[in-house]
């Protein structure tokens, strides 16, 4: 895998969006319309730019930060399930980014962003053949992302067992605890446990024990 060589992607510009001009799209948001799984040491990374630490802060304000990453509620996979029924993606009112910039359009964690957002290609040069071969590379990078998130979890000390287990009990209640804005403060405080108010320090902490380990983590 790392000696593979990545086909060059031309016709899917995002700032200048093909979608935006032929399909419908808004030009303002384009394939933003989606909330993505961001693991835990991206999102850490990212907070070392003036642009990442806003975008942090504004998960925390609404409640879509775990000690994972950026993760959606079901209420809020709800309302993107509901975009793809209506085939609505990429023109939606409901579902938006978090980490885009509207004033700009930008995606402020670009450099770190995740798996399926730098491999997703509206169009590519090279048809089907290469559409399948970016679904597999996305695949893969997602389940990385998730075990590395985990990881490095424990790897600072974080109760991973409480936190899943956490997650058994408020699924008891998960109308109750989760909505189309966000976690509940109920929620976030069983999931946060002993971080709670550490939310970016825990973030930053992930992404040091990976950079720290980035030459033997395969």
């Amino acid at each position: 895998l790392l000696g593979l060589r990545f086909p060059e992607e031309r016709r899917a510009t995002c700032m200048n969006c093909p979608k935006a001009c032929y399909d419908g799209f808004r030009a303002d948001y384009r394939c933003c319309t989606y909330h993505p799984r961001v693991s835990n040491f991206l999102l850490g990374l990212g907070s070392e730019t003036e642009a990442g630490d806003r975008a942090i802060d504004r998960l925390i304000r609404r409640g879509m930060l775990l000690p994972e990453g950026m993760y959606s509620t079901p209420g809020q996979w709800i309302d993107f399930l509901d975009d793809q029924q209506q085939d609505s993606f990429g023109s939606s009112q409901k579902v938006l980014c978090p980490m885009l910039d509207q004033a700009t359009g930008y995606c402020d964690i670009h450099a770190f962003r995740n798996a399926v957002c730098s491999t997703f290609f509206c169009f590519s040069d090279h048809g089907k053949a290469g559409e399948n071969f970016w679904v597999q590379v996305q695949t893969l990078g997602s389940q990385i992302e998730l075990v590395l998130a985990q990881w490095s979890l424990q790897k600072v000390g974080f109760d991973l067992d409480s936190y899943f287990k956490a997650f058994d009990k408020l699924a008891e209640r998960i109308h109750e605890v989760s909505t189309p804005e966000g976690w509940t403060e109920e929620a976030l405080s069983a999931l946060w446990g002993s971080w709670a108010g550490r939310e970016k320090t825990l973030m930053r902490e992930c992404a040091a024990v990976v950079v720290e380990h980035r030459d033997n983590l395969w």
